[in-house]
């Protein structure tokens, strides 16, 4: 057997292997009228989901040979098929996105493609694809989505056993472009000053406390509206992000100023009975009840657009709500603070760090950003 799968001999002619979602597949290879035949999936083919309908199968296919017949016929013309034809296959079978998006970027950039076959797509023809729309300008978020359907209908062919391999395996898709948050203002000190002030002018309270959350912690987006009142240890300035909420899926426990536990206490008392510390007003309704949900990214994205139209250094300039976390970590290091404390901050895995120093102490992460709160809304 050629592939990378292992297989298992396990009856005269059959070997059992797993496909690459996993499942057990039997597979052929036998002589039959002096005739070899190679790898034929007795699983996909004739549905032989056991030894014993595998070993039947083989015993029919020999059979339908023996009398001049071909038993894979009926899909002998998926060989022969083309990419849009098998590309219109897997958008029937799909919903959603991938239906959508399939086709979109097909009319757009693969009609190189349509008319070819599947097992005749080289990996140069991908790369010339990728070639140009790099030459067309498009972002390389945009470039890697093209090279990201495309390589789904290779890999639904692999999987039904009609081409070996794909040709989108070995080509690289574009790297993410890097932004220094630094170079977007040049006096980090004084935007964010600005953002404070501009953050405290915020009408709805629970939108104000999340933004000076956003500021104060150098927290993600994404975990601080997943966080709930349990999650609090208001006793001791300290929040547990559940394994579930963070980017690494490890549980992350990290400090909070005391000013910011403050504003906390307020809200709760605002809100005695929510579960979620930024939770929704709208809630699901689900059959047994009502289900709460944290405020929806697209809410807190209108509240960012109006607050930051008022700050003067950022006129002009894209400002993502995670570069409130770059912005943070750079005003620590304007503080002398030591790199491995702001890496607890971040909750950044760092290996090379972390060989050099022991582990930071919640006091030092806690001292850290209390400089951080005082050195932003002092003058």
């Amino acid at each position: 057997m050629a592939d990378n799968r292992e297989y298992k001999k396990v009856a005269n002619g059959i070997y059992e292997t797993h496909s690459h979602d996993g499942n057990k597949e039997y597979i052929a290879t036998f002589r039959c009228n002096a005739q070899r035949f190679n790898k034929k999936n007795l699983t996909k083919l004739f549905n032989a989901t056991t030894l014993s309908k595998a070993k039947t199968a083989l015993s029919d296919v020999k059979a339908e040979i023996r009398k001049g017949n071909n038993p894979f016929e009926k899909i002998s013309y998926k060989k022969d098929k083309k990419f849009v034809d098998y590309m219109n296959e897997i958008i029937d079978s799909k919903k959603g996105e991938y239906q959508k998006n399939i086709k979109v970027f097909s009319e757009k950039h693969l009609k190189s493609l349509h008319k070819k076959r599947l097992e005749d797509i080289s990996r140069l023809d991908i790369i010339e694809i990728i070639s140009k729309l790099k030459e067309e300008g498009y972002a390389s978020s945009y470039i890697n989505n093209v090279k990201r359907y495309v390589g789904f209908v290779f890999n639904e062919a692999m999987k039904n056993d009609i081409i070996q391999k794909s040709p989108t395996q070995f080509v690289k898709g574009e790297p993410k472009a890097q932004r220094d948050v630094r170079t977007l203002t040049n006096n980090n000190l004084q935007t964010a000053k600005e953002f404070y002030q501009a953050i405290l002018e915020i009408k709805n309270f629970k939108y104000r406390v999340y933004f000076l959350m956003i500021l104060f912690t150098c927290r993600r987006m994404g975990e601080l509206l997943e966080l709930k009142w349990s999650d609090i240890d208001l006793d001791n300035n300290t929040i547990l992000s559940r394994a579930e909420i963070t980017k690494t899926k490890r549980i992350q426990q990290w400090s909070i100023p005391q000013s910011l536990l403050d504003e906390l206490h307020k809200l709760r008392k605002q809100y005695p009975k929510d579960i979620f510390i930024f939770q929704s007003d709208f809630v699901t309704n689900v059959s047994n009840g009502k289900m709460p949900k944290p405020v929806n990214k697209t809410l807190i994205g209108f509240e960012k657009k109006k607050f930051l139209g008022n700050i003067q250094s950022l006129r002009d300039k894209k400002f993502h709500t995670h570069d409130f976390r770059h912005l943070g970590s750079s005003l620590l290091i304007e503080l002398d603070i030591h790199p491995f404390t702001i890496q607890e901050v971040l909750s950044h895995q760092n290996k090379s760090i972390t060989g050099i120093y022991s582990r930071s102490t919640k006091d030092k992460t806690l001292e850290a950003l209390e400089k951080l709160y005082d050195y932003i809304t002092k003058d």
